[in-house]
């Protein structure tokens, strides 16, 4: 991590995911996202206000879980497939609600 002449820090992707494997920081924000993607701010934009891709929104702005950038690139590899993330998405929306089903059944 490095700051910015802002002096708000900035973040890479080598910043993302540790050498465990494990999330140094748990949310990005839009511009760290879209840059780890390799994607222009807008699009990802397009996607977090259509509800396309999993988002938290705080007031206006909104924060990505750096779990879902990393997931999907891991999905991507393990699959050697074109992930689609409106697909990715809808997928990890209906774990996460089974997840939550199958713990207030216990």
């Amino acid at each position: 991590m490095r700051e910015n002449t802002y002096g708000t820090r900035e973040i890479s992707s080598t910043d993302v995911i540790d050498q465990g494997n494990r999330l140094a920081t748990r949310f990005l924000l839009v511009r760290e996202a879209a840059a780890i993607m390799r994607m222009d701010e807008s699009t990802l934009y397009r996607h977090l206000r259509a509800g396309r891709f999993p988002a938290v929104k705080v007031g206006g702005r909104y924060l990505v879980p750096a779990a879902a950038v990393a997931q999907m690139a891991d999905e991507a590899v393990a699959s050697g497939q074109c992930v689609v993330v409106e697909q990715w998405a809808a997928r990890w929306r209906e774990q996460r609600a089974a997840e939550a089903l199958a713990g207030s059944v216990r």
